[in-house]
């Protein structure tokens, strides 16, 4: 009973998460659109990526509440675990890439554009890496999920 109770605490709270995420992020990101930071265009498919992240941890979450007595709840947790690192690391990723679009923007605005674009390619390429973070984040929900780590595996004579 009481796995079942921390089961459902963990659903409702990612739940929450999920909810309060994407609105969090898409404001920010209108924000940054608003003042002219190109990147935030292509943090736009981040929020896609945030969506299938939270459709995944819905999937995971109802398998293992099926799967509960057996050792689906302790590799939910898991995956649980990197579902919030992975959101953490999304508004992490958005600050990394609005520094450098902050400072192209003022080079810019002030008439020394070569240097810009320079901060422009760095912004560009913090935003891929924020992208490639993603998907490498949803592959590890799944794998921590579904691939026995060294622990669950029982020595086999």
């Amino acid at each position: 009973m009481k796995r079942l109770c921390v089961h459902i605490g963990i659903g409702v709270g990612l739940l929450v998460l999920s909810f309060f995420a994407p609105k969090f992020f898409n404001a920010a990101l209108d924000w940054l659109d608003k003042n002219g930071i190109v990147g935030a265009s292509w943090l736009g498919i981040a929020s896609w990526e945030l969506g299938i992240g939270t459709i995944v941890i819905c999937a995971l979450w109802i398998i293992s509440l099926f799967g509960l007595p057996f050792r689906w709840h302790e590799r939910f947790r898991a995956a649980a675990t990197f579902y919030v690192l992975g959101v953490l690391g999304l508004a992490g990723g958005l600050g990394a890439v609005v520094l450098p679009g902050f400072i192209s923007l003022w080079f810019y605005k002030n008439g020394i554009w070569p240097i810009g674009m320079i901060f422009r390619l760095v912004e560009i390429g913090a935003a891929i890496g924020v992208l490639i973070s993603l998907v490498f984040w949803v592959y590890q929900m799944v794998c921590a999920m579904f691939i026995p780590r060294e622990k669950d595996v029982e020595d086999v004579p």
